[in-house]
């Protein structure tokens, strides 16, 4: 695993270095504005060398700290001088610099900062870090030190640096002449102010400064050294640790668009913009420690739901959007676009967010006003999701350069046979089947609710036709599982995959099925010991660090628990949620990160990192919260949990899990004490805990 990197963010401006607090050429790091990257370099060294780093981090979401000390120097010993470097985020950048002496004689030193701006988009950043010019130094404008420049028609971009001290500047350095009397303290401060020049951002440009204090973030504990846990003590040991880091890590992850709705991205560096699935899933895995993200989140993305067709984009009307980009390449349609729908479930998951949302608040003023967009989104599926009218939403790519898989394992080897051969589109994906079949029955529940029986019954006699259809397609008796798909002609994608759990999840399996999959995928083939894995290590194409052949993902993990928990089957579910838990713990500062390797946890006694996951990343530190709520409901339950018996229903009642064998139309649930409903705001403010 590389060196823990520290993030922080503030209106959608963000900072990734390393655990010195630099930023290192070459790498993934830098200060960012939406999908842009303005700092690329910035170093310190003292006469040359580099520091040695003595710990520190972040602070808050938007504030980090850094301690170095120097090695031997020639006229300081080692250990001698203390680097203080105090940091702060809010759409523009400022550092507090201090070197102490704490030697014995004066000091005569040079202290220089590097820097450097490459203005590459995120796009670039993640097939070459690198960067893709030189840094562009330019005269600076009055009041300012340095000035660093993208000097494009189409997208123009600057970087300005000012000291608190004057310096000597030369191209991509600034150096200062230092002298220390023992105990003397020398003091600077630094600001980057950085800017898209003439154009506004589609989406996701940086926002005006919003009231303070809106969203509370508890300070973070110190950090201690993992340890082993046993189950007595794990919900003491592991829930207050990563609830507090999961709490940090989204408020990190916070930005508000210009249509007002205050959102979290879905992940650093690479994901910090609206996302349909990512951002839907976050939104529901949060929904009982902040259910205004789900308002917030419904109401941006129904602001971007097709309204035409678009082959290239993906388009459609009525459906969800995958992504929305704002960068240069964006802007110039190369590689990636403004506005891309590649997504097969963020169509039906954004139904099924609506519903959940309004049977937990009870805001109907909400419900009526997305009403339409609900309405599109049920007529796309019927409309245009099913392309070969066999019943089944199936995907095949439109744009010469869209995603190959449009799911949420969306690499391009994801969806692959047992012996390892790659399915052919159309790719009809089993957790998708069942998305789908929530999706309406939920929204035959919200239909009934507005006085419209006719609509509510054809909607629910649509979902049971799926499930039989469903059932019959995708059951594979000796696997006891479900087929990962059905691929163009009709045949079973026979890989034994985390997918059949969201089947669980979202209520399609039968309970006798439901059963046979929780004990399949609990096999020590599919569960590491630290998480579910993605695909079996029985499979041709296992790969425990591929992207989605085989690591481990938290809110996977999670939802696959959450989908056991609603047939009953506790023993499974706890396994998993404890599992996902304790690797929490033995993670860098307690943070889920989007996924991490699959290695088995007998041979490992560490989980063991993915070398590019996104960290912090939403949906693993919903996750976390969520998996929290869930072990905590599981302790409570009247039943204590080491008498539970795998199937064992009655023990668990903490969950408002639906019945799935019953065809009768769930009621809505009036608010729950102490929730307040989010409205429409003609002032919009940030989320807050509740």
């Amino acid at each position: 695993m590389r060196g823990e990197e520290v993030a922080i963010a503030g209106e959608r401006s963000f900072m990734l270095t390393n655990d010195l607090g630099d930023i290192e050429p070459g790498t993934r790091q830098g200060l960012f504005s939406g999908d842009t990257r303005f700092l690329s370099c910035l170093r310190m060294t003292i006469n040359g060398v580099a520091l040695v780093g003595m710990g520190g981090g972040q602070c808050s979401s938007d504030r980090a700290r850094f301690f170095a000390t120097n090695p031997a120097l020639r006229r300081a010993p080692a250990g001698t001088l203390l680097l203080e470097r105090i940091r702060h985020i809010d759409g523009n950048l400022s550092e507090r610099i201090r070197l102490t002496n704490h030697g014995r004689a004066r000091v005569h030193l040079c202290l220089r900062v590097e820097l450097g701006a490459d203005f590459a988009d995120v796009f670039e950043l993640r097939a070459l870090p690198e960067a893709k010019q030189a840094p562009s130094c330019v005269p600076p404008p009055r009041g300012c030190h340095q000035a660093f420049a993208y000097q494009d028609e189409c997208f123009p971009c600057q970087t300005l640096i000012r000291w608190s001290r004057r310096g000597k500047q030369t191209a991509g350095a600034s150096e200062f002449e230092i002298t220390l009397a023992p105990g003397e303290t020398w003091r600077c401060r630094m600001k980057a102010e950085f800017a898209r020049m003439g154009a506004a951002a589609d989406v996701n440009g940086p926002s005006a400064a919003s009231p303070d204090g809106a969203w509370t973030v508890p300070q973070l504990p110190a950090e201690t050294e993992p340890r082993s846990h046993d189950h007595g003590d794990l919900l003491a040991a592991a829930l207050p640790l990563i609830r507090e880091r999961a709490r940090v890590d989204l408020k990190t992850l916070q930005f508000q668009l210009p249509s007002g709705e205050y959102i979290v991205g879905a992940g650093l560096p690479y994901f910090m913009t609206l996302f349909g699935r990512d951002s839907i899933l976050t939104a529901y895995l949060m929904l009982s420690n902040e259910p205004r993200l789900a308002a917030e989140v419904l109401q941006a993305l129904a602001l971007y739901q097709g309204s035409r067709d678009d082959p290239e984009t993906e388009e459609q009307p009525g459906k969800i959007p995958h992504e929305i980009r704002d960068g240069e390449l964006a802007q110039r349609g190369e590689g990636s676009r403004r506005r891309y729908y590649g997504s097969i479930d963020a169509t039906p998951v954004f139904l099924i967010l609506l519903s959940e949302y309004v049977m937990r608040t009870g805001d109907r003023e909400l419900c009526d006003r997305l009403w339409p967009a609900a309405e599109a989104a049920l007529a796309w599926i019927d409309r245009y999701g099913d392309l070969d009218g066999d019943g089944f939403l199936a995907y095949e790519r439109r744009g010469s350069d869209g995603l190959e898989n449009q799911g949420w394992k969306d690499s391009w080897d994801s969806v692959c046979f047992a012996r390892g051969a790659l399915a052919a589109p159309p790719i009809a994906l089993c957790e998708v089947q069942a998305y789908v079949y929530d999706a309406r029955l939920r929204m035959s529940a919200l239909y009934e609710q507005r006085g419209n029986a006719r609509r509510s019954s054809q909607l629910r006699a649509q979902a049971f036709r799926l499930r039989e259809r469903f059932e019959a397609a995708f059951w594979m008796p000796k696997a006891g599982t479900y087929a990962l798909a059905l691929d163009g002609r009709k045949r079973q994608v026979d890989a034994v995959a985390s997918n059949a759990a969201h089947c669980l999840w979202s209520g399609i399996a039968t309970p006798q099925h439901a059963a046979l999959v929780a004990h399949r995928l609990t096999r020590t083939d599919c569960f590491s010991g630290w998480g579910l894995r993605t695909l079996s290590s029985t499979m041709a194409s296992y790969n425990p660090i591929g992207y989605h052949t085989g690591s481990v993902w938290p809110h996977d993990t999670v939802m696959a628990a959450e989908g056991m928990l609603r047939y009953g089957l506790v023993g499974p579910a706890q396994r998993l949620l404890e599992a996902v838990l304790s690797a929490a713990l033995r993670m860098p500062n307690h943070r889920l990160p989007e996924l991490f390797a699959g290695y088995s946890r007998r041979a490992f006694p560490d989980p063991l990192g993915y070398p590019d996951a996104s960290a912090p990343q939403a949906w693993a530190a919903a996750a976390g919260l969520r998996a929290c709520e869930l072990l905590e409901g599981l302790q409570t339950a009247e039943t204590p949990i080491s008498r539970i018996d795998r199937g064992d229903r009655s023990a668990y009642r903490s969950a408002p899990l639906r019945p799935i064998s019953e065809p009768k139309t769930p009621a809505l649930r009036t608010p729950r004490a102490g929730i307040r409903l989010h409205r429409h705001r003609a002032r919009p403010h940030r989320l807050a805990w509740s």
